[in-house]
């Protein structure tokens, strides 16, 4: 009896009206309400719970004939996602004239946020760096050295050589999210240089103080700076020094060589002997093995000439004989090595 009406037919339904004026006469219509049904809308996925930067499938089934989703746009049956953050999808089915809709949830983990740092970037081989983890939300790491070296504590250590590293890790967290971090050309290693050196004349044979000049050749590899420690207060930056002493008495020199990289190596030898002047001297004992150090039995004295030298073994055999050259005995008899033991010189002058 009102204009208008509402209605909610569940199924098409055909509605009369009847009207009647002042006159009480009367008129009829009709009208057709046609219901459609509803579509069928369901989403899903099976990611709900993905890390960030990884993508999500979604998909649609039922019988709408259009799909779209929301946040977007997007449409389709299926779609691929990638939130940077947890997102609730909104999907609305369309069939006809009628919309349906279905919502789900795809969390988004953060991946950890890496850091770490080095105890020393740079330094002589071998060098021995301890990391620090400093990452956020990690649970497994796995370490590259780019020398072949791995480990997976969260603060490991490791012993580097010469040569310029980059440094990777990956840190995991318990959903599995991982974040890759390479520092490239972190750590720089020097190579140590080998301190060496010869002198002329050698060690261990007894010099006079008026011949006590000695001459110095550097074999060193890898070294660009030398300081020399001749024992007598002096030093020297020479590459291959000549050195004189002032005073008798036993000599080591040192020999400090540095690298390029700051690298430094030390060798000593001991000893230069240093006599007075014009006193003779006769060792007692020497080592013919080849090493350059007291190999040849000679006594020392500069105002030597000539002399004859004389070896006896312990039978009386002679087994060396300079014939009034300056020439010492190297422990050989007929080219052979003479048995350790002792001997009997005789020097006539």
């Amino acid at each position: 009896t009102i204009s208008p009406v509402t209605v909610t037919p569940i199924t098409s339904t055909v509605y009369t009206v009847t009207g009647t004026d002042n006159n009480g006469c009367d008129a009829t219509g009709t009208v057709v309400v046609t219901v459609e049904p509803l579509p069928q809308v369901i989403a899903s996925t099976f990611d709900t719970l993905i890390c960030n930067g990884n993508n999500a499938l979604l998909t649609a089934t039922g019988n709408a004939t259009q799909y779209i989703w929301s946040p977007g746009p997007y449409s389709g049956s299926s779609i691929t996602v990638a939130p940077a953050d947890s997102t609730q999808f909104i999907l609305t089915g369309i069939l006809g004239n009628c919309i349906a809709t279905d919502t789900l949830q795809v969390n988004v983990i953060p991946a950890p946020v890496v850091s770490f740092l080095p105890s020393i970037k740079e330094g002589c081989d071998p060098l021995y760096v301890s990391f620090t983890d400093l990452s956020q939300d990690g649970s497994t790491w796995e370490w590259t050295f780019g020398d072949g070296g791995s480990a997976t504590e969260m603060n490991p250590d490791h012993l580097f050589h010469e040569g310029i590293w980059s440094i990777t890790v990956t840190v995991s967290n318990s959903f599995g999210c991982s974040t890759i971090l390479k520092l490239t050309d972190l750590i720089t290693v020097y190579a140590a240089p080998i301190a060496e050196f010869t002198v002329d004349p050698p060690l261990q044979l007894p010099i006079e103080l008026t011949d006590a000049t000695f001459y110095f050749s550097n074999q060193s590899t890898g070294a660009v700076s030398f300081v020399w420690d001749f024992d007598d207060n002096t030093l020297s930056t020479e590459v291959n020094p000549i050195h004189t002493y002032k005073s008798a008495g036993l000599y080591t020199v040192t020999l400090a060589a540095t690298g390029p990289g700051g690298c430094s190596d030390t060798v000593s030898k001991a000893f230069l002997e240093v006599v007075p002047a014009n006193t003779g001297f006769i060792p007692n004992a020497f080592t013919p093995n080849g090493d350059g150090l007291n190999d040849v039995f000679i006594p020392a004295n500069s105002n030597l000439q000539s002399l004859d030298l004389k070896i006896f073994n312990r039978w009386g055999k002679v087994v060396f004989q300079s014939e009034g050259a300056l020439l010492g005995w190297d422990g050989t008899s007929g080219g052979l090595e003479s048995e350790a033991g002792v001997y009997v010189y005789l020097i006539t002058l």
